[in-house]
């Protein structure tokens, strides 16, 4: 059974888009966080006395910076809808902006399973005002444009009901805006109580949600 989730909105929190605070959402308790979508790695240089950091990405070349970027990480190249930890290995999670280009809900179940009970995961995802905000800064061809309507059409869907789907013309492709009220049923499914939404009038939003003991 679902959890209603409790809803807090804190406005803010205008610094989040650099992560500069990030220490202000980990749990009293972190001795090891692993960052969805890590990139480059350096979301994780912003919390340099937790003892084990890990980071996955499905780029090589991103994992390789990482292990540049913070060393004594633990970095794999790997799916944010697989990842290869077990049941409660973290004490947190974040992910920035790496959720919009893959199936959320599936991803979101496997953060919450490898999350510990009562543990803390900070994400960023892409709004729609965020969205066109991208598709502003340049002018794409015609492939560029038939993409465009795919993202918009897909966050739609995905708005009404919870499911996403692939590019049809590149089934290994996938991308979608992302709206507060679905954002939080998703959270609210795989087990988390407790969101915080950090907003701002125009770019990704961060969710803040804990885990209680009996959510599974």
């Amino acid at each position: 059974m679902a959890i209603e989730p409790t809803v807090a909105i804190e406005p803010t929190m205008d610094r989040l888009p650099q992560w500069h605070d990030i220490s202000t959402f980990l749990p009293a308790r972190c001795n090891s966080i692993l960052d969805v979508g890590c990139g480059d790695g350096r979301t994780l240089t912003l919390c340099p006395n937790i003892g084990f950091r890990a980071g996955i990405d499905y780029d090589p070349a991103a994992i390789r910076q990482a292990r540049s970027t913070v060393p004594g990480g633990h970095f794999c190249v790997g799916s944010a809808e697989a990842l290869p930890y077990p049941d409660g290995a973290f004490d947190a999670i974040v992910s920035c902006v790496a959720l919009p280009y893959v199936d959320i809900p599936t991803a979101i179940r496997e953060c919450s399973r490898v999350l510990r009970p009562g543990g803390v995961m900070m994400l960023s995802v892409h709004s729609w005002e965020f969205l066109n905000l991208l598709f502003r800064e340049n002018k794409p061809n015609f492939t560029g444009r038939v993409f465009r309507v795919y993202v918009r059409l897909n966050g739609l869907f995905f708005h009404l009901t919870g499911r996403l789907f692939a590019y049809p013309f590149n089934r290994g492709v996938m991308e979608s805006f992302q709206t507060d009220k679905r954002m939080v049923k998703v959270l609210a499914a795989a087990g988390f109580q407790e969101v915080v939404k950090l907003r701002r009038p125009i770019s990704s939003f961060v969710a803040t949600r804990r885990r209680t003991p009996d959510a599974r």
